[in-house]
């Protein structure tokens, strides 16, 4: 058995717009208030704990040949690319997909220049 087959830490998606940066991971069977987010130092962290699932190798009848859903914490931390401003942050959870939407510091957004000629 490999050390990191306890760890479980969700895949995520960053992309971005001139106005925000969003954030997607997928985290199913998840509550909205078994989620926490936090904002620190340029850092977004994604944690939480998933619903426990009862099952057990072997009895009932069954033998489990594998088990790959995980129960218990989890957790993600990813690099912002820019400064947010984290009074605005949202997150809206819809079909085991928390949303993040990190509005954009007015530093951090993209001037567009004309060039005349």
């Amino acid at each position: 058995m490999s050390r990191f087959e306890d760890v479980n830490i969700p895949s995520v998606d960053v992309s971005e717009t001139d106005d925000s940066i969003e954030v997607k991971t997928d985290l199913p069977g998840v509550r909205s208030k078994d989620i926490d987010i936090e904002i620190r130092n340029d850092y977004l962290t994604v944690s939480g704990k998933t619903a426990e699932v009862k099952t057990t190798k072997e009895g009932n009848g069954r033998t489990y040949h594998r088990t790959e859903r995980r129960t218990g914490s989890f957790s993600r931390s990813v690099r912002l690319p820019c400064e947010v401003q984290e009074d605005s942050v949202e997150a809206e959870l819809k079909d085991g997909v928390p949303a993040i939407t990190l509005p954009k510091a007015e530093v951090a957004k993209t001037t567009r220049i004309s060039v005349k000629g």
